[in-house]
């Protein structure tokens, strides 16, 4: 497995690894959202973060089997959107805590869970920044290569 990461990073580059590691990102940000985002300040999850979150997982699954370069970008705006959205959603709590009239700080799991997002953002821009760009013959053989 390990060899085989690494002959597709020799191949392709860094991009499939950073991209990998985004998806893992992406699903922990979002795992600890549906576990951990009800809080006595925001008493309901938002739809809002859950619905573009799995969009985004699902973007990132396809462009590890596609591998188109553009999308990589596509997804990394994307990834802004679920970031901006988790953190309008959880304005209550952040107000909260940085105003400090009831000694409230960041819990780990809301902590764990920005960082996923965090994280997933960055890794889906080193993914788009470290992928090479191959002819349009090159292109075609890596689809066929994974097709088969």
């Amino acid at each position: 497995m390990v060899k085989r990461l690494l002959a597709s990073a020799k191949k392709k580059g860094l991009g499939d690894i950073f991209l990998a590691l985004s998806f893992v990102a992406s699903l922990l940000g979002l795992l600890f959202y549906v576990i951990y985002g009800k809080t006595r300040f925001n008493p309901e999850l938002s739809n809002e973060v859950i619905v573009p979150s799995i969009l985004l997982i699902v973007a990132i699954a396809l462009l590890g089997f596609i591998g188109f370069k553009e999308g990589k970008f596509i997804a990394f705006c994307f990834s802004i959107y679920v970031l901006i959205e988790y953190i309008t959603t959880q304005a209550t709590y952040i107000a909260n805590v940085f105003v400090a009239i009831d000694g409230n700080s960041f819990t780990p799991q809301f902590l764990v869970a920005l960082l996923g997002y965090l994280l997933t953002l960055i890794l889906l821009l080193l993914s788009y920044l470290f992928t090479k760009r191959f002819s349009l013959k090159e292109d075609k053989e890596v689809l066929h290569e994974k097709a088969r």
